[in-house]
């Protein structure tokens, strides 16, 4: 389809057509626009985000990630008290469990309890 023939079926001049298309190329296009163009073509336009990696990778890596937070102030507190701790005790562990368990994972700023 030209973009002439698109601009006649969304309503809009030619040169409207070629600046959505560099728009969208530049990644500066607004979504309303894509769907206006996707019903001109009779097409549905899919907005989707998809994953770089698994699920079991993307949740492993974010309990890493909050584990080396706990495991940090952790080893800051046993310092401070001249105490030495194992590398991870079986509280730490099930509260990371209980943590992955409870939804919360992704939360930033809130303590587990």
């Amino acid at each position: 389809m030209t973009a002439a023939d698109l601009a006649a079926r969304m309503g809009v001049t030619g040169p409207a057509v070629r600046s959505l298309e560099t728009k969208e190329m530049e990644g500066g296009v607004r979504l309303s626009s894509l769907r206006r163009a996707a019903e001109a073509m009779d097409c549905t336009l899919v907005y989707a985000f998809i994953p770089n990696a698994s699920l079991q990778q993307t949740v492993e890596r974010q309990v890493a990630r909050r584990l080396d937070q706990q495991m940090k102030r952790v080893h800051q507190t046993m310092a401070l008290e001249a105490q030495e701790g194992e590398a991870l005790p079986a509280s730490m562990r099930a509260r990371l469990e209980a943590l992955i368990g409870s939804g919360r994972l992704w939360s930033q700023g809130h303590s587990e309890r």
